[in-house]
């Protein structure tokens, strides 16, 4: 990607200088400054990355412009203008400039990184018979200070070219529309639409590059006497008199552009400034068809309107035009235009590929100086973040394990507690009499439950037993002591006046010694 501003076409020295890698990695406010693209008259275009907060990054363009511009207070107050007006324009066929940055009697301008070429560079062939691509800046009677040797290819898909052009044109239109924040026109004139400010991404979809920071650039052209600055191939007659320009400049530069392209040849030819601007003003066109018999009829008619150097003779707007063309031709779908651009720019992409993924690989280290205060209780909760978190399944596994272990706490053996002695057990209320009758006629079973029961109650110790014991629950079990019952007797329960215990003993009844 070669963003270039309306002063200088960067064409032949962004193709002939590699990257540079001198100031890899330096700092310029949120941005890293690293490998270089391109470089030009006006400017070095770099690949850059902006950090945020959280590991969040993302690739950008920097272009820093050449000291000389970035010492003008005028150009710098134009610039950053003019970067901040075409901010307001949002399009998917318009590179976004994203920020303005100042340092270090430095300007750099942060635009958005779309992985692609520029029409100059994909329209171009190497051969023999070249035809010059441009006339940069020139002083009257005086020859051009560069020029750049190239070639447009005769044969490019007229579908390929018309669905560029119509990208380009939408894109010129969704500037030429953009609004202030009051809702105001902006008024926003490219005045350097060339095919070395079209880039057509991988994506297969063409974006125009450096809105607004053209129009910075062109107000500076009155600086020196005698100078003018731009392209003169692509200027309307009205840009060449030094008129007032308004949306329908950039529409003749893309009849230029478009005629170029389906030619396949140049439309203006000067070596000189007298030549090139005689031939601007004054040279016949004609349609592209008579160079290209390809070319159907309907697309010649659309050319030649944005052609007419009558500013009133052209289409109104951009968006007029994108839909003539839509309207009377076949356009390539944008997966055609993604082969061709991956076609005639593999090794580029490829290198620029490697660049990126390279700037991606680094990491930022970052010292952070020990919390104190309010503070430190800020740093100890992002350092527990840094802790390794425990997965779902994980989670369940260890509850499960709490769980059981609870379960297991709560039924382990523990000690009985101490036999309740004769002294310290309460007591027993006296029931009410019972008729002797009641008690004559008392079942055995009933009296051995009632002796077993006083004897608990006397010695704490349960009575004997003819059943056999029962087999403990498997598992531990808590053993928890009951409390001892007032023991109901019936009112002549001293005959005898003991029982014996399991033992043989005799254990003489309470109540009964008198």
């Amino acid at each position: 990607m070669v963003p270039i501003g309306s002063q200088v076409d960067t064409t032949a020295s962004s193709e002939a200088e590699p990257p540079s890698q001198a100031e890899t990695g330096r700092r310029i406010g949120r941005y890293e400054l690293h490998d270089e693209i391109a470089t030009g008259g006006m400017a070095t275009v770099h690949l850059g990355k902006l950090r945020g907060d959280g590991g969040f990054y993302r690739i950008v363009a920097i272009k820093r412009l050449h000291a000389h511009y970035a010492k003008d207070p005028m150009f710098v107050r134009m610039f950053q203008d003019e970067a901040r007006l075409a901010g307001r324009v949002n399009h998917p066929n318009v590179i976004a400039i994203l920020d303005v940055v100042a340092e270090n009697d430095e300007l750099f301008s942060v635009m958005e990184y779309v992985p692609g070429e520029t029409l100059a560079r994909l329209a171009r062939t190497e051969t023999e018979d070249t035809i010059p691509t441009r006339v940069s800046t020139v002083k009257e009677g005086g020859q051009p200070s560069s020029s750049a040797p190239s070639s447009i290819q005769p044969n490019l898909s007229i579908s390929v070219i018309l669905a560029i052009a119509h990208d380009v044109l939408l894109g010129l239109h969704a500037a030429h529309e953009a609004t202030d924040e009051h809702g105001e026109a902006l008024g926003l004139v490219h005045r350097d639409v060339s095919p070395q400010n079209i880039l057509v991404g991988v994506d297969g979809r063409a974006r125009v590059l450096d809105f607004g920071v053209a129009k910075a650039a062109g107000a500076s052209q009155t600086t020196e006497s005698g100078v003018i600055k731009g392209k003169l191939a692509y200027m309307p007659p009205e840009q060449v008199y030094g008129e007032k320009l308004d949306r329908r400049a950039d529409i003749y530069a893309m009849g230029v552009v478009l005629w170029e392209l389906l030619a396949g040849r140049r439309l203006f030819v000067g070596h000189d400034q007298k030549t090139a601007i005689g031939k601007v003003l004054n040279a016949p066109i004609s349609p592209p068809g008579m160079h290209r018999p390809a070319v159907p009829g309907d697309v010649d008619e659309v050319v030649m309107r944005a052609l007419d150097r009558d500013v009133d003779g052209r289409y109104a707007t951009a968006l007029e035009m994108a839909e003539d063309i839509a309207r009377r031709a076949d356009r390539a779908p944008v997966a055609e235009v993604k082969a061709w651009v991956e076609r005639c720019a593999k090794q580029s992409l490829s290198d620029r590929g490697g660049l990126v993924s390279r700037i991606e690989s680094l990491t930022q280290r970052v010292s952070v100086p020990e919390a104190t205060g309010p503070d430190k209780a800020i740093a100890s909760s992002d350092a527990l973040a840094s802790f390794p978190r425990i997965s779902g399944r994980a989670a369940v596994y260890i509850v499960m394990a709490l769980v059981v272990l609870a379960g297991v706490w709560t039924l382990r053996p523990t000690d009985p507690s101490p036999t309740p002695s004769v002294a310290s057990a309460p007591t027993p209320v006296a029931p009410p009499s019972v008729p002797a009758r009641a008690s004559a006629t008392a079942s055995p079973t009933a009296t051995a439950t009632a002796s077993a029961s006083a004897s608990l109650a006397v010695t704490g110790a349960p009575a004997a037993s003819s059943s056999p014991p029962r087999r403990p629950l498997s598992g531990p079990k808590r053993v928890v002591p009951s409390r001892p019952q007032p023991v109901k007797r019936p009112a002549s329960n001293c005959n005898p006046p003991y029982i014996l215990d399991a033992k043989g003993h005799k254990r003489y009844k309470r109540g009964c010694l008198k």
